[in-house]
């Protein structure tokens, strides 16, 4: 199986928060997203912090699939680059 892109991961993220949270984009502040931060994140901005989302949301490899965190198996400069991309899609969401 291939691995997907980070827009189809986000697109799995988008239908869970629209089928759990409705709304949930009025809540977000596209000027604040960062994926990279705890309180920037898309959790962090529903739920005032990143260790406050859901209990099915604590899975990393499920957080992974879906769009919001990345995997940690990767290096730092790899990490740095895929939290940008990740930002960058769901911003393109978020537009």
């Amino acid at each position: 199986m291939e691995p997907q892109s980070i827009d189809e991961r986000r697109d799995k993220g988008i239908a869970w928060l629209d089928a759990k949270h409705p709304g949930w984009r009025d809540k977000i502040d596209p000027k604040l997203l960062n994926m990279a931060y705890c309180g920037e994140c898309i959790f962090g901005q529903l739920y005032g912090y990143w260790g406050n989302r859901p209990v099915d949301m604590q899975d990393r490899d499920t957080l992974v699939a879906m769009g919001f965190n990345v995997s940690g198996t990767l290096t730092d400069y790899e990490v740095e680059t895929e939290f940008r991309l990740l930002t960058e899609s769901w911003l393109r969401e978020l537009e």
